[in-house]
């Protein structure tokens, strides 16, 4: 019995030890998990990567991106349509949009418009994935910008 204290006492004093003197996690690496748990990617079996970006210039010029890569596997067609939104009046309105569809497994798109000052901006992106007449949709949000 008295063995028995003896090894839970030893056992708790490693652990102790262990967990005192691991490393900790970065300021980068905790941003990172924070934004990884923020916007989790779900599993998907035709979208393996979306990316969806905005930036507005000095001047109000907006560039609004979409990318989409699809299993090459199986993907055999992809779809992007892109909104610029617009933040009145406590809720996000349309000021305009793109789409492009693509023949293969990729697809990108780009396109700029002049935005008016004294707003927030995003871009809304619904990416469509086929395969034959199955398909997945992703719905992804960018940055959010104040112009």
């Amino acid at each position: 019995m008295r063995k028995l204290k003896l090894i839970s006492i030893f056992l708790v004093i490693c652990l102790s030890s262990i967990i005192a003197f691991s490393p900790g996690v970065s300021a980068a690496e905790e941003q990172s998990i924070s934004s990884a748990k923020a916007n989790p990617m779900p599993m998907s079996m035709y979208i393996i990567f979306t990316s969806t970006n905005l930036a507005i210039s000095s001047a109000g010029e907006a560039v609004v991106t979409g990318e989409i890569l699809g299993n090459a596997g199986l993907t055999t067609e992809v779809w992007i349509y892109l909104y610029l939104e617009v933040y009145v009046n406590g809720s996000w309105t349309n000021e305009t949009s793109w789409y492009q569809t693509y023949d293969s497994s990729y697809g990108t798109l780009q396109d700029t418009t002049d935005v008016a000052s004294g707003y927030y901006y995003r871009v809304r992106a619904s990416y469509y994935a086929f395969s034959g007449s199955d398909y997945e949709n992703l719905v992804r949000y960018s940055n959010t910008v104040y112009y």
